[in-house]
């Protein structure tokens, strides 16, 4: 596909699905987007949201990618029923040759995602890649780096 592409991993409801709003925002609906989470519930609400707003060119696949590194005991997604993505596939089956954003916001698992993108020889095909993590939580205040 030649038009502008996105893929946010951990959509995170309504508010994580932001960057996928604007990016559609952006190009005028001329682009491809794709949101992945692991819990169900989570893209229940990403679905409404962009229905709402009427999003046009969003895929949502549920399941996960990476494996969290941070967790003494790994996350229940991980070890039940949940399916595994590779980011491969996913530009594959969506014949996606050259990524412009790829969005992470997945608890711990994005080193073991960019291993994933090497070990599978992809990762020369992102324009730009972006990471956000939580620095610390003080005051009942949340602070993210993007």
């Amino acid at each position: 596909s030649s038009n502008p592409s996105m893929i946010e991993l951990g959509s995170a409801g309504v508010g994580g699905s932001f960057y996928s709003v604007l990016f559609e925002k952006w190009f005028d609906k001329k682009c491809t987007i794709i949101n992945v989470d692991p819990r169900k519930e989570m893209l229940e609400e990403v679905k409404t949201y962009w229905k709402d707003l009427h999003l046009l060119n969003a895929k949502l696949y549920h399941g996960y990618v990476g494996i969290p590194k941070h967790y003494q005991a790994l996350p229940d997604f991980v070890t039940g029923k949940t399916p595994f993505l590779r980011i491969k596939h996913m530009l594959e089956e969506n014949c996606i040759e050259k990524l412009d954003i790829l969005h992470a916001d997945i608890q711990g698992s994005e080193i073991s995602v960019c291993e994933e993108m090497k070990s599978d020889g992809i990762l020369n095909i992102f324009r730009h890649m972006v990471v956000s993590i939580i620095i610390f939580v003080r005051y009942g205040m949340v602070c993210y780096v993007v």
